[in-house]
This record gives structure tokens, C-alpha cells and sequence, in this order.
């Protein structure tokens, strides 16, 4: 691997959803701001919204598991390779597949959860030379 692979914790329809929301409030908004006499509660409503945004994709892009050469990392978290843990379950409480990644040397200590997506269950697959066995929904 010459690139590291990211694992997001969201799927591809919900990015579009929320970028597409995003982008119709921002113009709804700058368009107000442009037609009324007192334009500025709306470019301070504008303003609000893009850096939410901005604050969105950090927490969601930048600070995505990153799957390197030989680690796996997440900010500051990092776990070698040859330590990665991984099992696949049903969260009940947001009622979806869950990844939880995890350190072997030091159990409970360094642990990630994602949304099990297709494509996390398979780049992750590919990373760990294994196939992770995916329970059936309860």
C-alpha cells in the first residue's frame, strides 16, 4: 500500500444528504441577504452555517482511521498492525453494524468504533488479510 486508505464513519448517501443541505440553506441564505434592506442577520446565519460545516468535516474527513503501511491510526491514536483486533457487531443503540477496532496488546484501552459500511468491511478486510464474519441483524 502505497496510499493510506481512510474509513469514514458515515455512507456515501448521507455525505450527499448533508452536503446537499448544506448548500441549499448557504445559497437560501446568501440570497436573502442579498435582497433585504438589513442583510445582516442573515450573513451572520450564513456564516454560522459554514463554519459548522467546516467544523463537520473535520470531525468527520480529517480525523477518519487511517490505514497505513504498517499502522492504523486516528489522531493520535495508533496501533500497529500485527496488535489490530477487529469484530463486527449490531449496535442496538444506533441500530446499525458497527466496527470495533481494537488493540490486542492492551484491551480496552485502545479501541475505535466505526459504521460498518460495505466498503469499511472491505478495505479493512484487505488491510488484515482475513474475512471478518458480519452477524445477522437482531
Amino acid at each position: 500500500m502505497n496510499k493510506a486508505t481512510r474509513l469514514f464513519d458515515f455512507s456515501a448517501g448521507n455525505a450527499a444528504i448533508v452536503i446537499a443541505a448544506y448548500l441549499v440553506l448557504i445559497c437560501l441564505f446568501s440570497g436573502l441577504a442579498a435582497t433585504v434592506q438589513n442583510p445582516l442577520p442573515y450573513l451572520a446565519i450564513t456564516a454560522v452555517l459554514v463554519l459548522s460545516f467546516v467544523a463537520l468535516f473535520w470531525y468527520f474527513y480529517r480525523r477518519s482511521v487511517e490505514l497505513g503501511e504498517h499502522e492504523l491510526r486516528r489522531g493520535k491514536q495508533v496501533i500497529p498492525r500485527a496488535q489490530v483486533g477487529c469484530e463486527v457487531f449490531y449496535n442496538t443503540r444506533y441500530r446499525e453494524m458497527t466496527l470495533r477496532i481494537f488493540d490486542k496488546a492492551t484491551p480496552g484501552q485502545k479501541e475505535i468504533c466505526l459504521q460498518a459500511t460495505g466498503r469499511n468491511v472491505k478495505a479493512l478486510e484487505l488491510w488484515l488479510d482475513c474475512k471478518l464474519e458480519i452477524p445477522a441483524k437482531k
